[in-house]
């Protein structure tokens, strides 16, 4: 027999502020929202422990938070505090499992009450990366206007006692929660995360092609080959004009850029095999390719962009750096993108191997042209949201490592102290990950050369040029609406890049938009072209989170903007 689907909730938490935590020496939960998805539950509370004794009486369910890696630590807490254990088993009543990543992020905290009472806790934004805010414009609930005091102390006894301002803000944030999810579950999008629904998605039509021609190489040289070969896309500004002011400048986006390379290109699938040159991998009717060369010396060309970046991957600390010299460096680029490098660069190289795979054709096409149409025909801004996630998210589940460091919580002290694990888990072919990427490079590595002196800036599927009008030498390549293509995006009146991920625009009706990594909005707010230089520093603008006894809380920290 089908087991019966587990109903939904909703939830939220308010937590005490950093200077009641400073007085009381540990902070908690005091206010507490639950609403019921495919239910009328609607329910409010005042502490930790009385959430936890509602959700017990609700059964064996799901809970959604929007934000689980915040409230999520008040949950394994009061877990580990009132006597609760890790089991990743669930074998014994009063235990619970947990996935956590190596940088805390928590995707899900499974408690086992009793037999018939297992709580799954997810991660909404995990499944739906957009805020709170930005999800009730798109389900139609405005977002209420904070007016939470973070040095305020909420000392309430009662529900009775609470400001009726501050149920209606957290009543209002489920509310938005509940519509989002009710949408997702009506579209079949059930994973812990965006990915893993794509995939899922995906993998619906192509099961025996993954099955059978997506498994991990049995040689472990190509699987190390494969894995330096994978990077992020390109973002950089052009180092001659970092920190200078420009007043007449337009930009270009990619329609759908990471969906129209895995759209226009076949794949590879099987296991590689390694040759010593390119012709002799065709020979034994290999299509695709991963260059391993030795460079001695090479030269960014006159009028051409580096495009090379020092590091590789997708680390979070990861650095963008891009040197016109490059000496005694190793490369492991697809064939496309190595042919791009000896147009660049003058280079001095050595090729040492080869890997080469067969193709396959149409591997995403069906599922693109699929979730594109959704795209064009969506009904309303949250079906036009969810498939451009599907659209850009799915490429992504095939990078994912198959070792993966997780932190196991195992007890208490002034924080919860957590062992570090190492587990195996399933592969997703990184070879196309890998191959996607590359592709995505190839095209904005090409239109970024294409500027010459011109070129400003880029970040992974846009570009800003120097001038006011399109120029010609672009015009074979730019649509409004083509998948692949690039469309005009505005021009603007003020323009300065510091550096990767760090720049300020003006555009033409005047508003300033701010992209600095690292610096939330209230903080963004404070920057204008006048301050906006390396080294500026804003005392206590930004809000940081820190892990205390009880949970997590928030102060205030500097920003500083560090070149």
């Amino acid at each position: 027999m089908r087991k019966a689907k587990n109903p939904i909730y909703c939830a939220d938490f308010e937590t005490t502020s950093y200077q009641q935590y400073m007085v009381e020496g540990q902070t908690r939960v005091y206010l507490w929202k639950l609403m019921g998805v495919d239910n009328f539950i609607d329910q409010l509370g005042i502490d930790m422990e009385s959430f936890i004794n509602f959700i017990k009486s609700l059964g064996s369910c799901d809970i959604y938070f929007h934000n689980l890696s915040f409230d999520g630590e008040f949950i394994l807490w009061y877990l580990l505090e009132n006597g609760y254990y890790y089991d990743e088993d669930l074998f014994d009543e009063q235990t619970f499992k947990s996935i956590i990543d190596e940088t805390g992020s928590i995707y899900s905290i499974t408690i086992k009450f009793n037999d018939k009472c297992i709580i799954e806790l997810k991660c909404s934004y995990k499944l739906f990366p957009k805020s709170i805010s930005d999800i009730g414009k798109l389900v139609g609930i405005e977002k209420l206007n904070e007016t939470h005091d973070y040095n305020e102390i909420k000392n309430y006894h009662s529900i009775e006692e609470l400001p009726e301002e501050e149920i209606k803000y957290i009543t209002n944030d489920v509310r938005i929660m509940v519509e989002l999810i009710k949408y997702l579950q009506a579209k079949g999008v059930k994973g812990i995360t965006m990915s893993s629904s794509a995939y899922k998605n995906w993998l619906q039509d192509k099961y025996q092609l993954c099955k059978h021609q997506m498994k991990k190489d049995t040689n472990e040289e190509i699987v190390e080959i494969v894995r330096k070969s994978y990077r992020g896309g390109i973002t950089k500004v052009n180092q001659k004009y970092a920190g200078l002011e420009f007043n007449d400048v337009i930009s270009f986006d990619v329609n759908s850029l990471y969906p129209s390379v895995m759209y226009e290109n076949p794949m590879p699938i099987g296991e590689g095999k390694i040759y010593k040159s390119v012709e002799e991998g065709r020979k034994d009717n290999r299509h695709l390719f991963i260059v391993v060369a030795f460079v001695q010396y090479a030269k960014v060309r006159n009028g051409q962009h580096a495009f090379i970046g020092n590091t590789s991957g997708f680390s979070y600390a990861r650095k963008y750096s891009y040197d016109d010299v490059l000496e005694n460096k190793m490369l492991y680029l697809w064939l496309d993108e190595f042919r791009l490098f000896e147009l660049v660069y003058d280079a001095q190289y050595e090729i040492l191997k080869v890997v080469g795979w067969k193709k396959a054709e149409y591997v995403f096409k069906d599922y693109i042209d699929r979730w594109y149409d959704v795209k064009k025909n969506a009904k309303n801004d949250v079906e036009r949201s969810l498939a451009k996630l599907m659209l850009n998210s799915l490429y992504g589940k095939f990078g994912m490592n198959d070792s993966r460091m997780t932190k196991i919580p195992v007890e208490i002290d002034d924080n919860i102290i957590y062992r570090v694990e190492e587990n195996n888990t399933t592969y997703y072919y990184k070879e196309v990950a890998s191959y996607i990427t590359s592709m995505a490079r190839c095209k904005l590595a090409s239109f970024m050369n294409r500027c010459g002196d011109n070129f400003l800036y880029c970040d992974t599927d846009s570009v800003y040029y120097i001038g006011h009008e399109i120029p010609d030498l672009f015009k074979d390549v730019v649509d409004e609406k083509k998948l692949g293509y690039w469309k005009y995006e505005g021009h603007y009146t003020r323009f300065k890049a510091l550096k990767a991920k760090c720049y300020l625009k003006q555009l033409d009706n005047g508003k300033i938009e701010r992209r600095i990594a690292g610096c939330p909005q209230e903080c963004a707010e404070l920057i204008n072209f006048d301050n906006f230089k390396a080294g500026l520093k804003l005392n206590n603008a930004k809000k940081c989170k820190k892990k205390v006894k009880g949970g997590i809380v928030i102060s205030n920290t500097d920003f500083t903007i560090n070149i």
